[in-house]
């Protein structure tokens, strides 16, 4: 198999005033995709060689014992402060202010000191805020009809508080702490008869039914419009 003979590489003349002419016409003519590889490969190998440099760089200056990159935001003698105060009970938040740093600067300044931090006590569980004593009596007056508003107020402490308390007993001997059970159709025709007539005012009708006046006026207006 007969190949062509390769064309000899042009060489580089330089001319008193810069590059031959006739040379840069010889690259000219070299195909522009096999010019760009080459221009890739050039600018792959100088990266690489620069990547490599750097690492040697960083080497050299870890085995002086060189500190790289910036400077701390702590000194030694505000890290060693940071120590003794929360060696004493301080908080991080509390030391980081007292320094003008953020609390992350903190964490990284001392977190080659980790092992010697003071471990942080336990959560202690807070105290109930109504003793079983209080409880006793919350269900005995909500046995006696008072609202749970009042007894929170007799309490003195908030509805929420009352509420969790008394969930537990909610489906206890009392039936105000249960849910309340819902109104028979002769019921409900008893409460309009009763409002029709005149006999008794809805005030009245709810306390003897043990609802809210809204629900006797709600029954009575469905009653109304059924008719």
């Amino acid at each position: 198999m007969i190949t062509a003979p390769v064309p000899p590489a042009p060489q580089l003349k330089i001319a008193p005033e810069g590059i031959d002419p006739a040379v840069l016409k010889e690259i000219g003519d070299i195909d522009p995709a096999l010019l760009q590889k080459i221009v890739t490969a050039i600018v792959a190998a100088q990266k690489a060689l620069d990547s490599e440099y750097r690492r040697a760089y960083l080497a050299a200056a870890r085995q002086r014992g060189q500190r790289l990159g910036g400077p701390r935001a702590l000194t030694e003698t505000q890290i060693a402060c940071a120590r003794r105060m929360l060696a004493d009970g301080a908080t991080r938040k509390l030391i980081a202010s007292s320094l003008k740093v953020s609390s992350m600067t903190l964490y990284r300044a001392l977190k080659p000191y980790a092992a010697e931090a003071p471990t942080r006590p336990k959560r202690t569980v807070r105290p109930r805020a109504l003793t079983e004593t209080h409880i006793a009596l919350a269900r005995r007056m909500l046995a006696q009809g008072a609202t749970r508003k009042n007894i929170a107020q007799t309490l003195k402490v908030s509805p929420m508080t009352l509420y969790l308390a008394l969930k537990p007993y909610s489906a206890g001997p009392f039936p105000q702490m249960g849910p309340k059970p819902k109104l028979t159709a002769e019921q409900r025709q008893e409460i309009v008869d009763a409002v029709s007539s005149g006999r008794k005012t809805g005030a009245e009708i709810a306390r003897l039914f043990k609802i809210h006046p809204v629900t006797v006026s709600r029954i009575v207006s469905q009653a109304r419009a059924g008719t």
